[in-house]
């Protein structure tokens, strides 16, 4: 058996060595704890806390009538006493319940000279008292209660008296974290009324346990549990089980403290004849609901009102009252309750233990029976702590299973995917794309292969993907293939993956791979159709990926073409200069062709042709007279530029001429004229000058030319000419004197030269420059003497689209300056004046040469522009009416 006790490693190195001999039971001994330091002396009514290795004593009294308000702290690792600071004079306390909470001692009722209902928190390492006033509805004033600390935040509190014969059996509970007294209601029964009890909290299973105390009648023996079954900020919800108390030893004020799940009683008082105190321990075992005397072979010094506490894997008491004085010792047992061997049990809860068999196992320290191993678990080695849960494949169908062996497999066609499982319908059923042959074993059907089949047994099931079908699959364990993409293929059966189409192919999932037919080519991999032939190519093979271009000079509108007879050649008015042309393209305009089909010539400087599809040079157009183009490729007229002032271009010029020097051009004022060769260039007059391109210019004083010079003479050395005014010219008297002498008509004068007006042109006497015709409208021009007479009145008029005399037309009467028509009942036979028509005849409109005669038996007056009828008495003769 394993023992679970704090002994020196001297005795642990010897227990292991016992471990594997026969059970041994050892013995405890209690002693007194050696201590320095002053202890305090507390018979009966003081209390006790553990904290960080030290021990605190609260209050009480020494058995005499002294009260203590001290606290004195017991350094359980130095085994030192030191006094600490009081509660002070006015809370003295005995009877008191004293418990720790959230770091802090709190202490609840108690007596001093009376009764006391203050509640008193000691803050440990600050070392001061504080005294709380919480919320809540505050218990009866009382001594003598017991409690325990539960979950480090709450104060349970039960019974006590009035010091009176009165006593209670009400549970009260302490919120620290509130500062607040709970309301309590409690199930399961009543409580005993009692005081003088001590109470202990089982973390193992959550309760309270209390053992008495005393009553109105004496000596209580009373045992029960409290369980705090529900908490609030405001409320709690305890309930009350009685338990059954030792038989051996009925007695009160007991220490009572809880080690590894069991409840342990110590010394106590009882004053049923013969009264008397004890210095016993008794352990009681909520599991089992069983008493019995651990094995320590002696006593501690009898007492009762002790604190018990569990330190250093060793039990303690302190003080108490004996029969003959009151305590200050602390006793210590390094006995504690036992604790089974994981894999052992013990049914009596002593110190044998037994190996778990097989089929079972011992998971506790405080196992009394074996567990039967449970479904889907098996073992098959004694003295285990645990069961061996069924492996992988495998499932336990049975409880308390020995061996492996007797748990069933899973069948063909399943597999284990978890372990611990105890029916074969746990086992998986094993999946499409797979094939299982029981247990664990469970394979996936290889690439290139798929199963649609569930439960399957064998890899017999896993098929191989069609190249007919055009499948192919490159994972494991899949229950079906995969068709190809569109611009894929698979090359044979059990394909592991898919082939991308070559250029010159398509590829479908329902036709597989394809090769291009003629007219058709697949310039790139992974098409799913092949791409006809453009407009301007043809594919002439099968199995393409290139179209080829139709060559230049020749074009194709078609698509689709499977050969280069496809190309026709252009027309003689069209062009390809590339190739690949669907259509042959026009000559542009402002080009011809050069017979080639391919390319085309820009028509030459000083043509152009805004017409497209020219065959020859014919096709450009020569810029008219008086316009020239500097550039080749004129497509417009408006490519021809008008020459500027002073300059002419013939038909088909490049570059605009400019009159020479000496010489100028109005033609550009004058409308109907082009300036298409010299003829326009003017010679400049006399006093003036002109460059080439240039206008003329005076010479201006001092100076002075002759007609057409291209620069001026200085008047200084040449004689009387430049004395001459402008109108003036020089002559010679009969005597050799000379004299400036008036310009005559039709002639102009400067610096003293006279010179006839040119043809067109004319001038009156005294002229310094002559006038063109154009500028005298309404004038004859005389061309023998350069002169002007204005129009003859009645047989001429100035014409004005003309700008001359024009003779008068039929019809008409004329002035010099206009022709007006002859008004109704008027003619003119030969214009100039208009004459009444005679009697007999008429105008009927303006502008007549001739009257009209009267017909029938009508006649008419002088100037008349209609007949009238004769009297009946009358006759017309010769539009005469004359009396019959």
């Amino acid at each position: 058996m394993y023992l679970r006790y704090n002994l020196s490693k001297s005795i642990h190195v010897f227990i292991t060595v016992l471990l594997f001999l026969a059970p041994v039971v050892l013995c405890e001994t209690w002693s007194t704890l050696s201590t320095t330091g002053t202890a305090p002396i507390r018979s009966d009514f003081g209390s006790g806390v553990i904290y960080n290795d030290a021990l605190y004593i609260i209050g009480g009294t020494s058995g005499a009538s002294t009260v203590y308000d001290t606290t004195f702290k017991l350094d359980l690792t130095t085994d030192t006493w030191s006094e600490l600071e009081s509660m002070g004079d006015t809370e003295k306390r005995k009877g008191h319940f004293v418990t720790l909470l959230n770091d802090k001692i709190y202490t609840f009722h108690g007596i001093s000279s009376f009764f006391l209902t203050s509640v008193l928190s000691y803050n440990i390492a600050g070392n001061t008292w504080s005294t709380l006033s919480p919320s809540g509805s505050s218990p009866t004033e009382r001594v003598n209660p017991c409690g325990c600390s539960y979950s480090n935040r709450y104060a349970v509190i039960f019974g006590g008296t009035n010091g009176g014969g009165l006593y209670y059996n009400d549970v009260t509970i302490y919120d620290s974290s509130l500062n607040r007294w709970l309301s309590v209601t409690v199930n399961g029964g009543s409580p005993p009324q009692m005081g003088l009890c001590s109470c202990s909290y089982n973390s193992e299973d959550g309760k309270v346990y209390c053992h008495g105390g005393e009553d109105s009648g004496g000596s209580a023996d009373e045992f029960f549990s409290l369980d705090i079954t529900s908490l609030t900020s405001t409320t709690a919800i305890v309930t009350y089980e009685a338990l059954t108390p030792d038989a051996t030893f009925t007695a009160s004020n007991r220490a009572v403290v809880v080690s590894r799940g069991r409840i342990l009683l110590l010394g106590g008082f009882t004053d049923i004849a013969p009264s008397y105190y004890e210095g016993s321990t008794l352990e009681f075992d909520p599991i089992l609901d069983a008493w019995r005397s651990p094995p320590i072979t002696n006593t501690f010094t009898a007492s009762s009102g002790g604190f018990a506490f569990e330190y250093d894997d060793k039990l303690h008491l302190y003080g108490g009252k004996s029969r003959f004085r009151s305590l200050s010792e602390v006793f210590v047992t390094e006995y504690l309750p036992r604790l089974t061997t994981l894999g052992y049990y013990s049914t009596n809860g002593d110190e044998t233990e037994v190996k778990a068999p097989r089929g079972k196992y011992a998971d506790s320290t405080r196992a009394y029976e074996p567990t039967v191993c449970p479904l889907g678990s098996y073992q098959n080695i004694k003295g285990q702590s645990s069961c061996v849960t069924a492996p992988l494949g495998y499932y336990c169908g049975s409880t308390g299973t020995k061996w492996l062996s007797d748990c069933d497999e899973c069948s063909a066609g399943s597999y284990g995917t978890t372990t611990g499982r105890w029916l074969q319908s746990q086992c998986a059923s094993c999946e499409a794309g797979y094939f299982c042959e029981g247990i664990t074993h469970r394979e996936a059907c290889p690439e290139g292969t798929s199963s649609s089949a569930t439960e399957a047994t064998s890899s017999a099931t896993c098929s191989d993907c069609q190249q007919t079908d055009k499948q192919y699959q490159p994972n494991t364990g899949q229950s079906s293939c995969i068709t190809v993409d569109d611009g894929y293929y698979v090359t044979s059966d059990a394909a592991t993956s898919q082939t991308i189409c070559p250029e010159g192919s398509y590829c479908t999932p329902t036709g597989g791979k394809e090769v291009c037919d003629k007219g058709f080519y697949a310039d790139s991999t992974g098409m799913t159709e092949c791409t006809g032939a453009d407009p301007g190519y043809y594919v002439d093979s099968t199995e393409s990926n290139v179209q080829t271009e139709c060559p230049s000079g020749t074009a194709n509108p078609d698509s689709e073409s499977t050969s280069s007879a496809s190309c026709v050649a252009c027309d003689a008015d069209k062009f390809c200069a590339a190739g690949a042309c669907s259509t042959c393209s026009l000559i542009p305009k402002g080009s011809y062709a050069d017979g080639n089909g391919i390319t085309y010539t820009a028509c030459p400087s000083g043509t152009y042709n805004e017409l497209e599809g020219g065959t020859t040079i014919a096709a450009c157009v020569d810029c008219p007279g008086g316009t020239y183009n500097p550039s080749t490729g004129g497509d417009a007229f408006d490519a021809c530029l008008d020459v500027d002032l002073n300059y002419y271009a013939a038909s088909g010029s490049s570059s605009q001429t400019a009159c020479p020097d000496g010489y100028y051009s109005v033609v550009l004022e004058i409308e109907g004229v082009v300036a298409d060769s010299i003829a326009i260039c003017d010679v400049c007059p006399a006093n003036t000058k002109s460059l080439a391109g240039n206008n003329c210019t005076d010479c201006g004083d001092g100076f002075y030319s002759f007609e057409g010079a291209s620069s001026c003479l200085d008047c200084a050395g040449n004689g009387t000419a430049c004395l001459c005014e402008s109108g003036q010219y020089a002559t010679v008297w009969s005597n050799g004197t000379e004299y400036c002498e008036t310009c005559n008509s039709g002639y102009y004068c400067l610096a003293g030269i006279r010179k006839e007006c040119p043809e067109g042109a004319f001038s009156f006497g005294g002229a310094s420059k002559c006038t063109n015709t154009t500028e005298m409208p309404g004038w004859r021009y005389h061309t023998a003497n350069r002169t002007i007479l204005p129009c003859t009145g009645i047989t001429e008029y100035y014409n004005e689209t003309t700008e001359m005399c024009d003779q008068c037309l039929p019809g008409n009467k004329c002035h010099s300056s206009h022709i007006t028509p002859c008004p109704l009942g008027f003619f003119s036979e030969e214009g100039g004046l208009c004459e009444p028509c005679l009697p007999g005849t008429y105008a009927p409109s303006t502008g007549m040469s001739g009257c009209t005669a009267c017909t029938g038996n009508q006649t008419s007056a002088y100037g008349r522009s209609y007949c009238l009828p004769c009297l009946d008495s009358e006759t017309a003769v010769d539009g005469i009416c004359t009396t019959t």
